[in-house]
Formats: structure tokens, sequence, C-alpha cells
């Protein structure tokens, strides 16, 4: 009978043990998860604030919580594009920017809070864009036709590398017709004219002989 009380005591000891030892892993994974939640969260907000450099430190951090966690390194990978993208700015290197930002969109999230500032800053690198095709025409305009033609002809070849630039190659390669037909028609009445220059000169030496 004692036997059988010790070896049911020692049975409900080892019964606590196993449910203290889960209860403690349990609490240790909730603390885990809510850390990650919460540098995950922190990151977005900082996203939305347009506070880069804080954003990628959280998401690191949400790292450290959950080791090679996907979403947490395509959210970094996409805020250093943008970051690169943002910085390209003042050099001008618009088609760069695209690039980046057509990156940006390829990488697979479950949120779109990069995203979608990638696509508010888009807006205002195609501006830039179409603000250089309107100096293309102005050129044009004022009869530069071989800058315009070298300008829209390397422009097309930067827009044909992006689907999101299809609007802007449309209107270069109408622009770049428009220059070669202007252009043609400079360079025949500059012919024209030249001839007929020739041939007052030609009737002059003809009346003087005379």
């Amino acid at each position: 009978m004692k036997k059988k009380l010790i070896i049911l005591m020692v049975l409900i000891l080892g019964i606590m043990v196993v449910g203290c030892n889960k209860a403690e892993t349990s609490e240790q994974s909730e603390g885990i998860s809510q850390e990650y939640k919460d540098a995950m969260s922190k990151g977005k907000s900082n996203v939305i604030e347009e506070e880069y450099d804080k954003a990628i430190d959280y998401f690191k951090l949400a790292l450290e919580s959950k080791k090679d966690d996907t979403e947490a390194k395509n959210l970094i990978k996409q805020l250093n594009l943008l970051v690169e993208a943002e910085d390209s700015e003042e050099h001008e290197a618009y088609f760069f920017q695209i690039e980046k930002i057509d990156k940006i969109n390829d990488i697979k999230t479950e949120t779109d809070v990069v995203k979608d500032k990638a696509n508010e800053y888009k807006k205002t690198v195609l501006k830039n864009i179409d603000d250089s095709i309107d100096s293309f025409e102005e050129e044009i305009n004022y009869g530069k036709y071989k800058s315009a033609q070298k300008d829209l002809e390397d422009t097309i070849e930067e827009c044909k590398k992006s689907d999101s630039l299809n609007e802007q190659l449309d209107r270069c390669n109408e622009l770049l017709k428009t220059c070669k037909e202007k252009k043609k028609e400079a360079e025949e009445q500059a012919k024209k004219e030249a001839e007929q220059k020739q041939q007052v000169a030609s009737n002059s030496r003809r009346f003087i002989l005379l």
C-alpha cells in the first residue's frame, strides 16, 4: 500500500513538473511573439511617418525575436530600395528611381505599407520625367532638332525598361517622329534657300558679264 502511495505521489509530482515546464515554455513563446508584434507595429508606424531608418531598426529587432522571418526581411529590402531611390533625387537619376520602385513592388509582403509610400513617391518621379520630356518638346519648338533627337532617343531606351513608363514612352515616340519630320523640313528648306542663293549669285555674274 505504501509503495502504491509513493508511486502515485511520484506520478503526481511528475505531471506537475511537466505542466510547469509547459507553462514556462508557453509564456516564453508568447513573450517572443509579443516582442515581434510590437517591433513590427512600431516599424510600420515609422514607415507611415517616413522615418525609414527607425523603421529598418525595428524590423531588424523583429528579426531578433523571430529569426529568418520573411515579412521583416522583405520590408527591410523594400525600405533600403526606397531610401536609395529618394537619395538619388538630387542627382536627377529618375530612371534609376523608377527601377528601385519597380523592385519594391515586385517584393511580396503581407502589408503594403512600404509599397504605398514608394508608389506615392513614384508620382513625384514621374512628374520629373514628364517635365524633362516637356523640355525636349521646347527644344523642337526652338529648332534644336539634333539635341532634341538625342535626348528623346536616350529617354526612349530608358522608358522601354519599365512598364511604369509606357505613357512616357508613347509620348517620346510621337515627339521623336515630329522632331525628325521638322528636321527634314528644315534641311530641305535650308537646301532650297542655298540653291536660290546660288542661282541669284549665278544670275548676278551673268549680268555683270553682259
